[in-house]
């Protein structure tokens, strides 16, 4: 019993820095596209620096990256210069700042859904995709 308690520990403590990590990349990419008002740009910021994360925490390079450009859909929707963009195209100009509030919140939202999905992806529909696993199909494309 004391040999299965001391082998989960590492495993807990290994799935909650996985955990974060998978947040704080959905997170940056998400700042990313906030920043330069493009997915394209957060992606162009940050998508080295994720896959070297991914490569030293030993964890899937794919589900990085996708987590990150999936924060940069988030991004997108709170960025200032398309709110107002949006707002000029559909006539409500000078109520960006409502429209603002309301967009966040749902960002907030959509942010806890896409890490809850990210989760999923990487410990039940692709649990065996290992780093190593991910350099072989990163030859392959």
């Amino acid at each position: 019993m004391k040999n299965r308690n001391r082998e989960s520990k590492p495993r807990r403590k290994w799935l909650r820095r996985l955990i974060k990590v998978l947040a704080v990349v959905i997170l940056i990419g998400a700042v990313g596209a906030f920043i330069t008002g493009t997915n394209l740009g957060a992606n162009q910021l940050f998508a080295t620096m994720h896959m070297h994360a991914a490569d030293i925490l030993g964890i899937n390079k794919i589900m990085t990256f996708a987590s990150s450009n999936a924060g940069g859909s988030l991004g997108n929707m709170i960025c200032p210069n398309n709110v107002t963009a949006a707002c000029a195209t559909v006539g409500i100009t000078g109520e960006e700042n409502k429209v603002m509030k309301r967009v966040v919140v749902m960002f907030l939202i959509t942010f806890l859904l896409y890490a809850v999905i990210s989760m999923l992806y990487v410990y039940v529909v692709f649990p065996n995709v290992s780093a190593e696993m991910t350099n072989v199909f990163a030859r392959m494309g």
